[in-house]
């Protein structure tokens, strides 16, 4: 198992590319809004903006961490982007990752 992510951890970032879940074709971002949602070790809705990386029309986003943020062992998130019409889409399949516990 590799670890991406680590407790306590302020240095790391979660990156996607957004997609269409229909054929696979990148999705414009041009205009959008972009959130990760996750829920927190208490249970609560999390959402934060995320950064488009380079090129709106590549469909890269992603989201720095703040003291926190990060738990073990495993944390579920969902992207959800609002497009420029004012339309919203999630992706389908959660973004799973595991988290290792720091001392």
């Amino acid at each position: 198992m590799t670890f991406k992510l680590a407790q306590g951890d302020t240095g790391s970032k979660l990156r996607a590319t957004c997609k269409n879940d229909n054929d696979g074709t990148l999705i414009d971002l041009t205009g959008a809004t972009v959130h990760l949602l996750w829920r927190d070790a208490a249970g609560a809705l999390v959402t934060r903006a995320m950064t488009i990386v380079g090129l709106a029309t590549a469909g890269v986003v992603e989201y720095q961490f703040a003291a926190a943020e990060i738990f073990p062992p495993r944390m579920s998130f969902r992207v959800r982007i609002t497009d420029s019409g004012g339309k919203i889409v999630h992706n389908l399949e959660a973004l799973e990752e595991p988290v290792i516990a720091t001392p």
